[in-house]
């Protein structure tokens, strides 16, 4: 199974198929450290910028880590600190 695919699996047993209100638009699932990460795509509640998040849980408890999930503004900078978690 890809990293992608236990990713995804790992959060839609999490959350369902509910999306942050914020980021809806899912870019990409992966895994990294010993986290499973999200990075989702939105625009800012106040400025109307694009707005990236990162959403990280403990692969093996499947808990949430809020101390790690982050918000980027760009999807680059999203990805790059979500693959060295």
């Amino acid at each position: 199974m890809s990293d992608y695919n236990l990713a995804h699996q790992l959060f839609v047993k999490k959350y369902g198929n509910r999306v942050n209100f914020v980021t809806p638009t899912i870019r990409c699932y992966g895994l990294a450290g010993g986290y499973a990460y999200e990075i989702s795509e939105g625009t800012g509640v106040m400025d109307d910028k694009p707005i990236f998040g990162v959403t990280v849980i403990n692969s093996m408890l499947g808990e949430n880590n809020n101390e790690k999930s982050a918000s980027f503004s760009s999807y680059e900078e999203a990805l790059k600190y979500a693959k060295e978690l």
